[in-house]
């Protein structure tokens, strides 16, 4: 399975317009919020300069979950290991990228 496509401002935008424009009820399965994650409009699209996407932090449930509980208390516990980061490309061959690749 191909990763998602990279998600944008303006994609964000569009899905929170189709999901406003909905008719289906909240709860139906087929609702668009459901396929893009965005249940309406946000007020901070409307702010000059920001960006959906880049300028909103993760939310600390996510990094708990994720980063913490399936990270680094395994880790700690001696369930999980150290692994070097993996690069994949480098096309400038940059020594500084260069050192980490296995």
């Amino acid at each position: 399975m191909p990763p998602p496509q990279m998600r944008t401002h303006a994609g964000i935008v569009r899905d929170a317009e189709i999901t406003e424009a909905c008719d289906w009820e909240w709860k139906h399965k087929q609702h668009p919020r459901r396929a893009t994650g965005v249940d309406g409009p946000c007020p901070l699209a409307l702010v000059p300069l920001f960006d959906l996407v880049w300028d909103v932090c993760m939310d600390f449930m996510h990094i708990v979950k994720v980063l913490v509980a399936g990270h680094l208390l395994p880790l700690l516990k001696g369930k999980r290991g150290l692994t070097p980061p993996q690069v994949k490309e480098n096309p400038a061959n940059d020594a500084e990228i260069r050192r980490y690749h296995v």
